[in-house]
């Protein structure tokens, strides 16, 4: 399972300083070459069941969190919080800054835990 998330406008170490600022747009098009280009973060997870089909939660007003479904080959649908698929997580020692954001230290294999399957002991 591969996850990619986009920033724009990130800004590098010594991009702001004291004595400068840099220019940023408010828009950005993917056919000017002259603008800068959006900041991809990538990491692959790996299942320990064959995966049928992915599914996103939603609620009316968003005041939940965000789930993804996963169908596994076995029939059932198993529930992974967004937070568990982060491509921000640390491969290396979890910093201060980055637990205060909810992050922890990535691990290629994904755990379905069965108490938190939707479906949890039926087929589907």
């Amino acid at each position: 399972l591969g996850v990619l998330t986009l920033y724009e406008g990130m800004i590098d170490k010594a991009g702001l300083t004291a004595f400068s600022s840099p220019e940023q747009a408010l828009s950005f098009s993917s056919l000017d070459r002259e603008s800068s280009k959006p900041v991809v973060l990538s990491k692959t997870y790996a299942l320990i069941k064959p995966v049928t089909a992915l599914g996103v939660t939603s609620t009316r007003a968003g005041i939940s969190t965000r789930q993804i479904l996963i169908a596994s080959g076995d029939d059932r649908i198993s529930s992974v919080s967004r937070n568990l698929l982060e491509p921000r997580r640390p491969t290396g020692e979890v910093k201060k800054h980055e637990k205060e954001e909810g992050l922890f230290q990535y691990t290629p294999l994904v755990p379905l835990v069965s108490m938190s399957a939707p479906s949890y002991n039926l087929t589907v």
